[in-house]
């Protein structure tokens, strides 16, 4: 079974079913969104549990833990080139196959609607606890608010929103769905040389920007690479590149090798913007093995792991939160505990928790929006 037979349409909804307004689903990819999640997850788990461990820095168990904790912030740019590639495929697929290029209104429409009420909804539930609980400066909370509803914290004041930290990346995604439109013109250019060397320029332009402004270093300007790596994907795939290229057992090999180095890779492409285009292209390596593949992509499909993938950006909005309400109390129950004990109870119980709010969150505010999106479409 090639690549192609995951994109069928699927034969019933039910709850946990991605709903898409092609009708087609690609369910690897949710497996991965889920592999993502959980980097981000043990990311930030580990590291809150490490700040309040006293052993965390001084015990082998625990630096052995930090380390992979540190892999797993991988994830954020995987999330940037898996976007680019979902959204910028219907651009390549109007140009290289069906030719239909989605409309732009529509295209705007469907990802704010999409993403826009969830994450809204997050910020002022967050903003009320916080100004409730006294846990964070009131005075600063209408300003966070303000701007941050319109995914704008992060680009005026060059930090992280206050009422939810992890909201930076999903305000670096919207800048970049406004800039998808024009950087999926580019398509339109028959010289693939071309293409690429206009994308390469404004990458290494965008790169230029945020270094004379650092105030723009937390936008799409400091992470513009992992995009265009995900577009590249995007019409390597429409244009049949993939599957001419190497056999699918081949790219098994290709993202079995590809993922545990752009893990390893993660931590210095922070402090490197060479090495942060190298990490792009591992990554793009890396999705071309899922997408091309077929054990890997067997791998990813399965229910469990699909599940979580299409609860992903509500898991992702609200997991930190949670993270930083149970975790004192977690710590208190735990004193006597050295730091590996600590993480190897909070990992399953925290994330049980986690994922057991962030379900009904789901289905009660992420879902119903999926299913309007798609009536929306139709009628």
């Amino acid at each position: 079974m090639g690549p192609e037979a995951a994109r069928t349409p699927p034969p019933a909804r039910s709850w946990f079913q991605r709903v898409t307004t092609g009708g087609t689903v690609m369910p690897e990819l949710d497996g991965l969104r889920w592999w993502a999640f959980f980097g981000v997850f043990w990311h930030h788990l580990v590291g809150y549990l490490g700040a309040h461990s006293p052993d965390a820095y001084t015990t082998t168990a625990g630096r052995i833990i930090r380390s992979l904790a540190s892999a797993g912030s991988v994830a954020v740019p995987v999330f940037f080139v898996l976007s680019a590639y979902i959204l910028g495929r219907p651009f390549a697929r109007g140009v290289w196959a069906d030719g239909r290029v989605p409309a732009l209104g529509d295209y705007l429409k469907r990802r704010a609607w999409r993403l826009w009420p969830p994450y809204l909804f997050n910020l002022v539930v967050l903003a009320l606890i916080l100004q409730i609980t006294h846990r964070a400066r009131t005075d600063n909370l209408p300003k966070a608010l303000g701007l941050g509803s319109l995914y704008a914290h992060s680009l005026v004041t060059g930090t992280s929103n206050p009422i939810n930290v992890v909201a930076w990346s999903l305000e670096v995604e919207v800048q970049f769905y406004l800039l998808l439109p024009l950087l999926a013109a580019v398509f339109r250019w028959r010289s693939t040389q071309a293409r690429l060397g206009l994308w390469l320029g404004l990458g290494a332009l965008m790169a230029l920007i945020g270094l004379w402004y650092p105030i723009w270093r937390v936008s799409v300007f400091s992470q513009l690479e992992f995009f265009l790596a995900g577009l590249w994907l995007a019409e390597a795939d429409c244009r049949g590149w993939l599957k001419r290229l190497v056999s699918p057992g081949a790219w098994d090999l290709i993202a079995i090798l590809a993922w545990p180095l752009a893990m390893w890779g993660a931590t210095p492409a922070r402090e490197s913007r060479a090495l942060s285009v190298l990490l792009a292209l591992v990554i793009l390596a890396g999705m071309a093995g899922v997408i091309a593949g077929r054990y890997v992509r067997q791998f990813l499909s399965w229910r469990p792991f699909v599940v979580g993938g299409v609860m992903c950006y509500t898991l992702y909005l609200w997991h930190y939160a949670i993270i930083a309400a149970v975790g004192p109390t977690f710590c208190r129950w735990t004193g006597g505990w050295d730091y590996s004990a600590r993480v190897a109870l909070a990992v399953p119980l925290i994330g049980a928790l986690v994922v057991a709010i962030c379900t009904v969150l789901f289905l009660l505010i992420e879902r119903p929006l999926m299913e309007h999106r798609t009536r929306a479409r139709t009628t």
